[in-house]
């Protein structure tokens, strides 16, 4: 707010202090999130801990991170508290603390549904800052993990065995840093968190001029899509029966994380979304011939072609 902005203004007498207190009180509040959210990945029952405390939190720190981290260059001017957090080096800290509380709430609190929205959407704001922040944001070990978690999970519902679990770590070289309570953890994320979560990373991977963030978003995007020719090519062989509930399962799971493809076009060149989409969009239409009486599959997939039109 202006009024911040004037208070901690250095040509006032009060300034230095002004932005000397609120800087003690960020940190503290990060002090706060980040105690709770270590009891919170060893101590996910205990009943002293709060989703609501850490739900809050994740607002404050959403607000405070679009208006202050690395702020645009035509965010007012580069001084006073502006400039407390406007460089690479106080800014990636701060951005990998917020990829690490995220990772840990997707993790060990995944039905807390308001802590969720509150996670993925600092995530994302963080990722439509610009590139200077995705960059700080790929170069996170958390955010790299929460990369490889989609990509071993995309094609695992809920109920996966432990055998679908190892045979799909297994399938991915860079998820020897994840550990099975984590996969197990992550999929219990409602089917539409892991597609906000998937949107969070096409927008953080979508720096064309950074290998790293080519190769994991390509990562990415063909863990969606392997898993969708399959479900097609096993359902058009016969080898699946449509009305098999683990089945269905899996087609809800595919069409809600081509939706959180979908609404990734806030991405850096934004017409790679229906460059990768359009040819899905027959065989995700042809699921209509197996369930059109379904409607929790029947309103997915309008969803998603309303989103992508």
């Amino acid at each position: 707010p202006d009024a911040v902005c004037n208070a901690c203004q250095l040509s006032r007498s009060s300034g230095n202090d002004c932005l000397t207190s609120i800087a003690n009180l960020i940190e503290l509040l990060r002090s706060v999130a980040e105690a709770q959210a270590m009891k919170a990945s060893a101590y996910p029952t205990e009943p002293c801990l709060s989703p609501l405390l850490a739900k809050t939190l994740m607002w404050l720190f959403r607000r405070w991170s679009a208006a202050y981290v690395l702020p645009l260059s035509d965010d007012y001017h580069r001084e006073g508290i502006f400039a407390r957090w406007s460089t690479p080096e106080s800014a990636s800290p701060i951005i990998s603390f917020c990829s690490t509380l995220s990772l840990i709430y997707f993790c060990h609190w995944p039905q807390e549904k308001e802590l969720q929205d509150e996670s993925t959407s600092l995530l994302l704001i963080l990722a439509k800052k610009g590139p200077f922040v995705r960059q700080l944001m790929m170069v996170s070990p958390s955010f790299q993990q929460i990369a490889a978690l989609h990509s071993v999970c995309a094609s695992l519902r809920h109920n996966a065995s432990q055998a679908e679990i190892s045979a799909s770590m297994s399938s991915f070289s860079f998820s020897g840093n994840l550990s099975v309570e984590a996969v197990k953890g992550y999929l219990r994320l409602p089917y539409s968190d892991r597609a906000r979560v998937l949107t969070c990373l096409v927008v953080g991977c979508s720096d064309m001029d950074n290998d790293k963030s080519n190769a994991v978003l390509d990562s990415c995007l063909k863990a969606v899509s392997n898993h969708f020719w399959a479900l097609c090519e096993a359902l058009s062989n016969k080898q699946a029966k449509a009305n098999d509930i683990n089945v269905q399962e899996s087609a809800c799971l595919s069409i809600l994380l081509f939706g959180g493809i979908v609404c990734a076009s806030e991405m850096s060149e934004p017409e790679r979304v229906p460059h990768f989409i359009t040819p899905y969009l027959p065989h995700l239409s042809g699921l209509m011939t197996f369930y059109a009486a379904d409607l929790t599959i029947c309103e997915a997939l309008l969803k998603l072609f309303r989103d992508y039109a």
